[in-house]
């Protein structure tokens, strides 16, 4: 039974350097029967369409927003994808399949994956980030597509999302074999953009086969560069008087570029008890990514925030 290997997320984890890694790999992918849908084309399709209409609010019992493609549909674009393929490996990385944090329709999502590809077996690769990083990275991802949104008001929603990475994997199990769900912590891209390109590969290629490709990164896979302290604070005030969200995304693009968080010295919105208050809410669930998801044991301290308690005391 052919392999379904799914990279949903999270946001914010290296997904820009990987997702155009894969872009760049996709004919050689396919000719070891490796099959990588284009995300974009996922998010456009009939099935990406029909996901997005499946997604209930809250409570409310209705969908969020009226259908225009069927299940028939779905099921008809993913059968044309696999035409002369239906034994070919699947690969998609698309973090906004389960809706964006705190990733709500875990559920509905994979249901509706699994009526489209009913023959895969899937597979769930699931990258984290520790949840501070997370939501100071989010707030910028803000600031890039040209919102101008006070840091403090974005705080008092942030801080109310339940972003137990623990929780979510079990959520995830509940639909897929524990056993085909794993975690994997973001920060691996400390050891580089090339290793951690190849680790990613490394989930779903042979190793046979990863052995005969050296892997180039495109150039412009090399990093989703965050904006500095001091361009952070430039974009604010431009923010104030160019109202124009294509103008507004324009200027972070040149600030990204020459004012980077790789040439200046990055942006700290949180304060130490912002920190102190996300250690407490989940130093102890992600302790279970190591006993329960097998991630990289070098990253424990990281993780349940041995920095910030030593900090304190």
């Amino acid at each position: 039974m052919p392999s379904f290997f799914l990279f949903p997320g999270a946001h914010k984890t290296g997904t820009t350097l990987t997702q155009s890694a894969l872009d760049a790999q996709r004919t050689w992918l396919a000719r070891h029967h490796i099959l990588a849908i284009d995300r974009k084309e996922f998010y456009r399709s009939p099935l990406g369409d029909y996901m997005k209409a499946r997604r209930f609010d809250a409570g409310s019992g209705s969908p969020r927003m009226e259908r225009t493609s069927t299940l028939a549909d779905a099921k008809k674009w993913a059968a044309d994808l696999l035409k002369k393929r239906a034994d070919f490996d699947i690969v998609l990385s698309a973090e906004s399949t389960f809706g964006e944090p705190p990733y709500p329709y875990v559920d509905s999502a994979l249901s509706i994956l699994a009526e489209a590809f009913p023959k895969h077996a899937f597979k769930i690769i699931f990258y984290v980030r520790r949840q501070d990083t997370f939501l100071e990275s989010f707030y910028l991802q803000r600031v890039h597509r040209g919102r101008r949104i006070h840091f403090g008001d974005y705080w008092r929603k942030a801080s109310k999302l339940n972003l137990d990475w623990d929780c979510l994997l079990r959520q995830m199990a509940l639909r897929v074999d524990k056993k085909n769900v794993k975690a994997v912590p973001s920060e691996s891209i400390r050891r580089g953009a090339e290793p951690f390109a190849q680790s990613f590969f490394a989930q779903f290629v042979p190793r046979s086969v990863l052995r005969e490709r050296q892997f180039a990164l495109p150039v412009e896979s090399a990093s989703n560069v965050s904006l500095s302290a001091p361009a952070l604070a430039v974009a604010r005030q431009i923010f104030d008087l160019v109202k124009d969200p294509k103008a507004r995304r324009a200027f972070v693009r040149l600030l990204q570029r020459h004012a980077g968080n790789d040439k200046l010295p990055k942006a700290q919105l949180l304060s130490s008890l912002h920190v102190e208050e996300i250690a407490a809410r989940y130093a102890e669930s992600n302790a279970c990514l190591f006993t329960d998801w097998k991630m990289d044991p070098e990253f424990k301290a990281y993780y349940t925030f041995a920095d910030v308690r030593n900090a304190v005391q």
